[in-house]
């Protein structure tokens, strides 16, 4: 075996093996992924977890005439035929140790109206014995913690008082009140305003509840990701909050305005929520973990751009060099990961890179001898960690960004080598200071 096939399948070797502590610093990253999740875990089980609200929903009890085993208690739901909401959103940050969460403060300000002529025509309610005396509106949150003060209800004009409780079998997180007596199959209208200060942690969501859903929301966040089933018809964001509006129709939503029965349509209203996330718009842990999946990329066409200077330039570089400029490259995302968890993700980047690069120019340069070299060398690994920040910053395009890369990668390869007569490369590369000259014939 040559040396130059000594050096080639060491080369190879090498950038095998430095895949080992690359993913031993992914492992890393999701178990600091992972204690994040527990600091978000500690500061929703003392402050209060992600929001959604569900409701209002006017409930009146039912019960079925016939045998005892049908005269189970059952119950008629009427939805608001007219439902907005206003939320003003006053955000601040919650850290435990290095991880920071974001939670706010909201005040609901929820209006509507009910409408019960069509409400003993829901299906089912033949047979049925209804008791409009014990009616009850009902209110439910994710987390009652989230509760900061006594909620205030104003029902067809007259205050009534919340208690504790949505009264809900699907989920008991909530409010109610009694609002009867009432008269099912009339022309009445009841007109509702109900005013909540609410906490919560990172995600607050509605369901659409109303015929016509109308949510407006403002906050002091500057970079919202709008999730669930709807998305706002209007928003706009500045530097430094934001605003939307949210338009949801009963139809869109798939669901009866009124039905009769127990309690599992108002668990699927839930399946229809929608709402913001207030988000940071760097996930330093994502952004590492894709990093770290380019390493043995930038590895490469490291180790490419050394074995060519070595070709061209008549130099010799141990494996042993590979090797310690290789760990020089892997240690550069440990860096970025520790780096990142203090300081903005694009300047722990920055640091990390220029420190990497200069190491290896430092310990290259006396092997390299000639300034221009070095220069180039350096250059080359500025190229491709600018390159990285890049498929970095453009997730959408990284695909297409590394295949060019590879591309070109290749294409300079074989630019330079075309002329190699590799035979006599082998037989000489035994010899110090000795490169081949390119072939002259076609």
């Amino acid at each position: 075996m040559t040396k130059l096939v000594f050096k080639i399948v060491a080369v190879i070797v090498i950038t095998i093996g430095l895949l080992i502590p690359l993913a031993l610093i992914g492992g890393l990253i999701q178990e600091r992924t992972r204690y994040r999740a527990e600091a978000r875990a500690d500061i929703a089980r003392s402050w209060t977890g992600a929001q959604d609200l569900l409701g209002p929903l006017l409930v009146v009890p039912a019960r079925r005439s016939g045998s005892a085993e049908e005269g189970e208690d059952r119950y008629l739901f009427v939805l608001p035929e007219t439902l907005e909401i206003r939320a003003s959103l006053r955000t601040e940050t919650r850290r435990r140790g290095l991880y920071a969460v974001p939670v706010y403060y909201t005040q609901l300000a929820i209006s509507g109206e009910f409408d019960l002529s069509q409400a003993t025509l829901a299906g089912g309610t033949a047979g049925a014995e209804l008791d409009p005396d014990l009616a009850f509106l009902a209110l439910s949150f994710s987390d009652n913690r989230g509760i900061v003060a006594q909620p205030k209800l104003v029902w067809a004009g007259g205050v009534r008082e919340l208690s504790s409780g949505s009264m809900l079998s699907s989920r008991t997180e909530g409010v109610h009140a009694f609002v009867g007596p009432l008269d099912p199959g009339s022309e009445a209208r009841y007109p509702f305003q109900i005013d909540v200060e609410l906490r919560g942690m990172e995600t607050l969501q509605f369901a659409p509840a109303g015929r016509n859903t109308r949510v407006v929301m403002d906050a002091g966040w500057s970079h919202p990701s709008f999730v669930g089933r709807f998305l706002p018809v209007e928003y706009e964001i500045d530097a430094e909050r934001f605003t939307a509006e949210w338009r949801v129709s009963g139809l869109a939503a798939g669901r009866p305005q009124t039905w009769f029965g127990g309690g599992r349509k108002v668990a699927e209203l839930l399946g229809n929520t929608f709402g913001v996330s207030l988000i940071n718009t760097v996930d330093i842990y994502q952004q590492a973990m894709r990093s770290v999946k380019y390493g043995h990329l930038i590895v490469l066409l490291t180790f490419t751009a050394f074995f060519l200077v070595e070709m061209v330039r008549r130099l010799r570089l141990h494996p042993l060099q590979y090797l310690l400029v290789g760990l020089a490259l892997v240690i550069f995302f440990l860096l970025l990961l520790a780096l990142s968890e203090h300081m903005a993700f694009g300047i722990a980047y920055l640091v990390a890179a220029i420190a990497c690069v200069g190491l290896i120019a430092f310990y290259t340069a006396s092997t390299l001898g000639r300034a221009a070299n070095v220069a180039g060398l350096t250059a080359t690994l500025g190229g491709l960690y600018g390159m990285l920040y890049a498929i970095l910053q453009s997730e959408d395009n990284a695909l297409l960004m590394g295949s060019l890369v590879l591309f070109f990668a290749l294409a300079a390869v074989m630019l330079v080598t075309r002329r190699f007569d590799w035979y006599r490369l082998g037989q000489q590369s035994g010899s110090a200071g000795v490169a081949v000259e390119p072939r002259t014939d076609a």
